[in-house]
């Protein structure tokens, strides 16, 4: 006969075997089309942003805490993370939800609270950010939607930092994919997203006294914890949003993103979604990093010319089956006058398919030139 503690931990076993037993395997060769439980989800590669797969990609929904990708990732850009932040009367009273239980007068580092947004999803840290980011939360939610539509999500619309369902809080599953690929070139936000545990650290002050304490988090994602090659991202759940879910996996350096909105199977959508991925798709090296395109002469300099490269390599990408047939433009100047420095942008490496625009580089010169 079982015991209560031997039944829950049978019972904590069989789920856990259970919500991974669709396992991310990379394996090779073609799968079926993933079979998904989310209202709204999408998959794109990060460098290209070209969508792979879509079911209702561009339907507006809840985004819970997705949407403290963009509250964390302004903070980054705008903020120091080293700054220390005292607490002020707004984040006590945030206690619906995951929280750290901040408190008035506390001080923490601006890294910390941005750790606590994105890794324990505490919604009163990202209340902390916005009012010491923006001065107060208006300002710092107007800058959240401007980010969003200088970035390309225009069907994106922020009413608070932290996600809490309100009827205009809104987003599509397209626009947290073009937000989430443009926050993991970011390294400091990459790193943050990746990591299974971590300690901030709150100085409180009791009776007069200056008291220092270790707060340890752990990662809400737990697809961190499936395969190493999962490195992020966010996790989030209301009522009204159901179980969301961004997931980004690397494989031979290619990233992939899968969005999963309104879901009760959020990790196996996602591992779904990876898989088809990278089992239906090939990327084709066009153009190597540092690759030679050119040579341009100089103008007016202590050299007379330079060499034009490509700052990262560009891929196109084909189902597995299909062809490529796309074609390389490079936009490149003939006479550079100096100066200029090591790594100036000069021109572009554009890939076309059909006329259309899919992805593109920077090309850069190989040496910088002095005026002569």
């Amino acid at each position: 006969m079982l015991t209560l503690k031997r039944y829950f931990i049978l019972t904590l076993f069989i789920i856990i075997f259970t919500l991974f037993s669709s396992s991310l395997a990379f394996a090779e060769g073609i799968v079926e089309k993933p079979k998904i439980r989310a209202d709204g989800a999408i998959l794109i590669d990060a460098q290209s942003g070209m969508v792979l797969f879509n079911y209702n990609g561009y339907r507006s929904m809840h985004p819970a805490s997705l949407t403290k990708i963009m509250t964390a990732l302004l903070a980054i850009e705008k903020g120091n993370l080293n700054n220390q932040v005292v607490i002020g009367e707004g984040p006590p009273k945030i206690y619906i939800g995951s929280t750290i239980k901040l408190r008035k007068g506390e001080i923490i580092s601006l890294g910390d609270l941005v750790k606590a947004a994105l890794i324990v999803s505490a919604n009163d840290s990202t209340v902390a950010i916005g009012e010491h980011i923006g001065g107060n939360q208006e300002l710092f939610i107007q800058w959240m939607n401007q980010k969003a539509y200088t970035i390309g999500a225009y069907n994106t619309r922020f009413v608070n930092t932290n996600g809490y369902s309100k009827p205009n809080h809104r987003t599509t599953p397209y626009d947290l994919a073009l937000i989430s690929r443009y926050a993991m070139a970011n390294k400091n936000f990459e790193k943050l997203v990746n990591s299974k545990e971590d300690i901030i650290y709150r100085i409180s002050f009791t009776r007069g006294k200056k008291m220092l304490k270790e707060y340890p988090i752990r990662n809400t994602n737990k697809l961190l914890w499936h395969s190493k090659e999962i490195v992020g991202i966010k996790t989030g759940t209301t009522a009204r949003a159901g179980g969301c879910l961004i997931a980004a996996a690397k494989k031979n350096e290619h990233m992939l993103i899968a969005v999963s909105m309104h879901t009760s199977k959020r990790y196996q959508d996602s591992l779904s979604l990876l898989d088809y991925g990278f089992n239906n798709y090939k990327w084709h090296e066009k153009l190597k990093k540092k690759q030679i395109i050119s040579s341009c002469k100089v103008k007016k300099g202590d050299i007379d010319q330079v060499k034009i490269l490509a700052d990262k390599a560009i891929f196109s990408i084909t189902s597995i089956n299909e062809k490529d047939n796309t074609r390389l433009k490079y936009i490149v100047p003939k006479v550079l006058k100096a100066p200029f420095s090591k790594g100036k942008v000069v021109g572009e490496a554009i890939l076309y398919k059909n006329n259309v625009v899919l992805d593109k580089v920077n090309l850069v010169t190989d040496k910088g030139a002095i005026k002569d």
